[in-house]
């Protein structure tokens, strides 16, 4: 599969974007020209993924997605937040024009969890609207995760909304230490103590539902090869050296992650269900 980059411009702003240093600096965005150039340039029925950036914002993409589509009627696969997808006439639009298929960027299993990763309020009601649309236009649905500390415990219950949502493969990826998760690094990496019982139980989620879950790093290819084939992995390479054994850690009381700042935030008991949905049984409701 080759991929056809349509430039950085994006209506999310993900504390791990890879691209954030490119828009900061200004960096030109490709031309239409450019981009049928790069579409022309694949080879006759290879398989080819338009990526950004967020592809949803420029106005052409229907007929990029036609162009890249070609006589011989190869598969096209957009790489997306699936926000703008939430307006079924959009979805049935991209169909239309094409499309084969969208690989889904999925960072949480509540509304607070995803758009925290996305810093956009409202994104994850719409992305989940945007894959139930694709599904029912006759897409297939593809899901990727970047596994982070402030999602890591919850990534069988990822699985499960994502398949909900009409995900048929569900890719956990760790993250891309460049742009701004360079910086971020010490607070978005999940140990691989804290990452393999999660990731176990992502799996073993994904078998119940009859998904494909695999676990990819830094250095494989694009989810948009199709990886559905449930791939077990665990070998996770850690940036950074494992802690200390026990009997090395200093004693008294915890302090913060370097780089990592504490404050105390008032929260409702609204607030918290939400956040934390484990923590409110309905037996603990009924009281």
């Amino acid at each position: 599969m080759q991929l056809v980059r349509l430039g950085t411009r994006c209506n999310n702003a993900c504390v791990f974007c890879a691209q954030a240093d490119e828009r900061a600096r200004g960096s030109p965005e490709p031309s239409e020209a450019q981009i049928l150039a790069a579409i022309e340039a694949v080879p006759e029925g290879e398989p080819i993924a338009l990526v950004g950036g967020e592809p949803t914002m420029h106005a052409e993409l229907p007929k990029w997605i036609r162009y890249a589509r070609g006589s011989g009627g190869r598969e096209v696969v957009l790489q997306t937040n699936a926000r703008r997808l939430a307006y079924l006439s959009y979805a049935q639009e991209l169909r239309s024009a094409g499309l084969s298929a969208i690989d889904v960027t999925l960072l949480g299993s509540t509304a607070p969890m995803h758009d925290y990763h996305t810093g956009t309020p409202g994104s994850f009601g719409q992305t989940v609207q945007g894959m139930r649309h694709a599904k029912a236009c006759g897409m297939r649905v593809l899901v990727t995760c970047v596994i982070t500390r402030s999602n890591v415990r919850h990534l069988a219950d990822i699985v499960r909304v994502a398949h909900a949502a009409g995900g048929v493969a569900i890719r956990l990826q760790v993250p891309v230490p460049a742009g701004r998760a360079r910086e971020q690094m010490v607070r978005l990496w999940a140990r691989r103590f804290l990452l393999e019982p999660h990731l176990k139980l992502a799996f073993a989620q994904g078998r119940r539902l009859h998904v494909g879950v695999s676990l990819a790093g830094r250095a494989d290819p694009p989810f948009v090869d199709f990886i559905a084939d449930g791939v077990e992995r665990l070998a996770v390479r850690d940036p950074r050296p494992d802690p200390a054994p026990a009997s090395a850690q200093p004693t008294g009381r915890a302090r913060p992650a370097p780089a990592e700042q504490r404050v105390r935030e008032h929260r409702t008991g609204a607030d918290l269900k939400q956040i934390l949905p484990d923590l409110f049984s309905p037996a603990t409701e009924e009281r």
